[in-house]
């Protein structure tokens, strides 16, 4: 008889930034960013820009998305996403209520 061992090894958790429409330090530690969704508000546009840095724009871009104004997208990474080795910060160009959230682990 086989013995459960518990979750499925590669299984993972992962922790939403929650909405964001404004420039934001996402982790300021090393992750791995895993999805971003991109929400248009019916009339304004939302580019996302996603560093591999803890607090500025200074690092390797590691994403990039553009979603116009009435549509939304969500991108999952492949596998287990881009590892961001010394943090995540995002850089967000949107108006009225368009804007993203980002999955990271």
């Amino acid at each position: 008889m086989a013995e459960f061992l518990g979750p499925i090894a590669n299984a993972h958790t992962y922790t939403s930034s929650g909405a964001k429409d404004a420039n934001a330090v996402i982790s300021a530690v090393p992750c791995r960013l895993v999805g971003v969704g991109l929400f248009g508000d019916g009339t304004n546009a939302v580019t996302a820009i996603l560093y591999d840095h803890p607090s500025t724009t200074s690092g390797t871009v590691v994403y990039k998305g553009y979603c116009i104004g009435t549509d939304g997208h969500t991108d999952i990474l492949p596998l287990d996403g881009i590892q961001c080795w010394q943090g995540l910060y995002l850089k967000i160009t949107q108006a009225g209520t368009s804007g993203c959230v980002v999955y990271y682990a």
